[in-house]
């Protein structure tokens, strides 16, 4: 008898060492709460029937078990999915040195590997993959597919749009009607200020910069409408400049001219005489370039410098004797991580 206490004594431990093990597995602490509460309420209630403590301990492992498959399901923790874009990173990675090189990537929202490799025991070096793109998701089923852990530091891209026209103290000598005119003299350039933002500090990865504009239409191109990204400290981050373009039509117009093309006899000699010249209409077309609309233009920038932007400045510019630019619109759609 003493032999078969013995033996139920290190059975109870035993189950109530896997029971306490199974609470530490459930992935949400709802769950933990819940089970912790379940094994006092055993433990008061059985605490000198050593077989119904066991009956029941069997009974609560397999709720335990029971949730655990209910949380993953629903929770999509079950890996085995399709992310949408992913780029390789190592053939020889384990699955913890994978989701490192995710988390370090301020892109990269799941890190992939080959299907039931994540959790191998002892860790196996494996392909290893993280997700790029402005939108990324998983999709499939548990079954096929690839191993897929979500990145929880991951945070989603920002998109700047900003569309304006030029400021009425710009419009100098044009009109709104017909663009804003930023024109050189003889000896210095003309320089006016479009726009300056300062916002909370990211890392800016794309950048599409349009204007619709057109230069002086002779000469030398003028160059044009500047934006800059500037660092915590002002500094430069990036650089670009739109081009004006030559805008210039044809039109064909009509010129006409009067030649003699004979005489007649007029009675009115009090106007001129008998004879009188006969004088004929004589017409030509040709084609003139003139000035023509302004022309939009962009420049778009895929990769950007992986360093810090706190403002935006965009201004126009010309430089030379006798350029000038006319623009209307200018717009950027700046796209970032949160610092």
């Amino acid at each position: 008898m003493k032999l078969i206490e013995i033996g139920k004594a290190i059975l109870a431990v035993t189950i109530s060492v896997l029971v306490f093990h199974s609470i530490g597995l459930l992935p949400n602490r709802f769950w933990n709460i819940l089970a912790t509460l379940g094994v006092m309420v055993i433990y008061v209630k059985n605490n000198n029937d050593v077989e119904g403590f066991l009956i029941y301990s069997f009974f609560f492992l397999a709720i335990l078990g029971l949730l655990g498959i209910f949380d993953a399901t629903f929770n999509g923790r079950k890996e085995g999915f399709y992310v949408s874009a992913m780029k390789k990173i190592s053939d020889n990675l384990t699955a913890k040195q994978c989701q490192d090189a995710c988390e370090a990537d301020r892109e990269c929202k799941y890190s992939v590997m080959p299907l039931n490799t994540s959790e191998a025991f002892p860790p196996k070096e494996n392909k290893c993959w993280n997700s790029y793109g402005l939108k990324q998701s998983k999709f499939g089923n548990s079954g096929s597919g690839y191993d897929v852990w979500l990145n929880k530091k991951y945070k989603d891209p920002i998109v700047i749009n900003r569309t304006f026209a030029w400021p009425s103290y710009n419009v100098g000598r044009g009109s709104f009607s017909s663009g804003t005119v930023v024109q050189t003299t003889g000896s210095s350039y003309d320089n006016r200020l479009i726009r300056y933002e300062r916002f909370s500090p990211m890392y800016a990865k794309r950048l599409n910069f349009s204007a619709v504009m057109k230069d002086q239409g002779w000469g030398n191109p003028t160059w044009g409408i500047y934006i800059r990204l500037e660092g915590m400290n002002g500094e430069t981050v990036y650089q670009t400049v739109l081009k004006a373009p030559r805008s210039i039509r044809r039109v064909t117009r009509r010129r006409c001219t009067r030649y003699s093309c004979g005489r007649y006899w007029n009675w009115a000699f009090w106007s001129g005489g008998f004879w009188k010249t006969r004088y004929c209409t004589r017409c030509s077309y040709y084609t003139q370039s003139i000035a023509g609309p302004m022309i939009p233009v962009s420049n778009y920038i895929p990769n950007l410098p992986n360093k810090k932007v706190a403002a935006v400045r965009i201004w126009a510019q010309t430089r030379g004797m006798g350029h000038s630019l006319m623009g209307s619109k200018v717009s950027y759609s700046l796209t970032a991580y949160p610092s």
